[in-house]
């Protein structure tokens, strides 16, 4: 389905409204998802709903094609995946009752902390790993081993800087631990990226 609909906001704003049939499997998982979770029994229709992918874009027909617009979705999604990182890995979802001058000190450690995971590290291990493994090295894989073994950070750091092109002992063995399994029915995120910018 690919239609213009008007929203029921004061100036009716149109919108494109996008479905795509999920597969039986997906379907299955979120019914069985919704079941468990709502504390009331759902409706036939909501379960219904669960078949399907629904986006609403104020995109083009012109611009962009359904596909397109799936796989932009799915690279969205990779802003879900570095909230949840923040999240898991740097306990931002564990701050406690402190005084502004000690939460402060928390979040700014925190922060520097995934800018030192993010863009120092991962960045360039992510190309370096690519270029001589041809292995896709996971955010999330990458933050968790980094915090569950921060004595590695220096490590990694002197690799890179000694020879950023060529992999080091510690960024082998985070390629070992790190990286997307090979899967044939779901696609990773780089490989989203190289498709749709293909």
């Amino acid at each position: 389905m690919d239609i213009v609909i008007k929203l029921n906001n004061k100036v009716k704003s149109a919108v494109r409204l996008i479905a795509f049939p999920a597969s039986d499997e997906v379907a299955e998982s979120r019914r069985r998802k919704a079941r468990k979770e709502l504390k009331m029994t759902p409706s036939a229709d909501y379960l219904e709903l669960q078949g399907w992918f629904i986006y609403l874009t104020t995109i083009g027909k012109e611009t962009a094609e359904p596909k397109k617009i799936f796989a932009l979705y799915k690279l969205r999604w990779r802003i879900e995946i570095i909230f949840k990182s923040w999240k898991s890995n740097m306990a931002f979802d564990r701050v406690h009752n402190v005084s502004k001058i000690q939460l402060w000190v928390i979040l700014w450690s925190r922060f520097i902390m995934i800018i030192i995971c993010t863009q120092i590290i991962y960045t360039p291990c992510r190309l370096v790993i690519k270029a001589n493994l041809n292995k896709d090295l996971s955010l999330l894989k990458v933050t968790h081993y980094l915090i569950k073994h921060p004595e590695k950070i220096t490590g990694i750091l002197r690799e890179l800087q000694s020879d950023p092109n060529k992999l080091g002992v510690i960024s082998t063995t985070m390629a070992k631990y790190c990286s997307y399994e090979k899967r044939k029915k779901r696609s990773n995120y780089q490989e989203d990226l190289r498709t749709i910018y293909s």
